[in-house]
């Protein structure tokens, strides 16, 4: 996507959530008595979102902002645009390979077992990379990380670790307030869903969200693809996806 921004001279801004990407947990400056690390941040952490865009207005007022997400990154966006409205500070958005609602979405998951193997191991290495974080902060024991560490599906590991930092008895309604498709209908720029229908993350049910959410909010638009995986849609001899050229061409 970043090639595509390029290839027709936009500014790109990869936003990368806290502790992804080599960032760390702990403030720039940090006094133990004086600040705390946000926690491992939830999936849907509408706040930080609101503090990339803003902090972007600022830099560059006369910027137009278009959000793009992808795959659980697309529910957090989409949850950004449908919180703020027509405050959100963008233009449009693209939401590409999003389930929408966690609850589902990781129950599906859960039941393609190499996927969820591979996806909790990333998980658990993230967490594990700032343990000594955590435990700094006060934010989780070192026998709570032990604990996780022990987790065998995705869902699992949310369970333990929400649990532990805020409080959540039932992972079900940690992913419920987390999930996108309850603000579907509040989302008041135009946005583009896109997806295909052998992803094999997300359900036919998962993926009439937005159809369903697009026959009653005139700012949504689907488009479904018969292949195309997950985040795939690729072309010719160099295995490119073409959707970063379809996403350029909307925008």
């Amino acid at each position: 996507m970043m090639e595509e921004c390029i290839h027709r001279n936009w500014r790109g801004v990869v936003y990368n959530r806290r502790g992804h990407a080599g960032t760390s947990l702990l403030p720039e400056e940090y006094e133990e008595e004086e600040h705390f690390a946000k926690p491992f941040p939830v999936h849907a952490d509408v706040e930080d979102m609101t503090a990339v865009i803003e902090h972007i207005t600022k830099k560059y007022p006369r910027g137009r902002i278009v959000c793009v997400g992808f795959s659980l990154g697309s529910n957090l966006m989409v949850r950004y645009l449908g919180n703020s409205k027509s405050g959100c500070g963008a233009v449009a958005g693209v939401s590409v390979a999003n389930g929408f609602d966690m609850v589902e979405g990781t129950k599906r998951l859960q039941s393609k077992g190499d996927w969820d193997a591979i996806i909790t191991m990333k998980m658990k290495r993230l967490l594990v990379r700032h343990s000594e974080d955590l435990v700094k902060t006060r934010r989780m024991a070192p026998e709570h990380v032990k604990e996780i560490v022990k987790s065998k599906s995705f869902r699992e590991f949310d369970a333990i670790v929400m649990g532990h930092l805020y409080g959540y008895e039932d992972v079900d309604e940690y992913y419920r307030e987390n999930s996108c498709v309850h603000l579907l209908h509040d989302i008041e720029v135009p946005l583009l869903c896109l997806g295909d229908q052998d992803d094999p993350l997300l359900t036919q049910e998962l993926l009439r969200s937005s159809l369903d959410a697009g026959k009653v909010n005139r700012h949504i638009i689907t488009a479904l693809t018969r292949n195309g995986g997950h985040l795939g849609w690729i072309e010719g001899w160099t295995g490119r996806p073409w959707m970063s050229r379809v996403i350029g061409e909307y925008i």
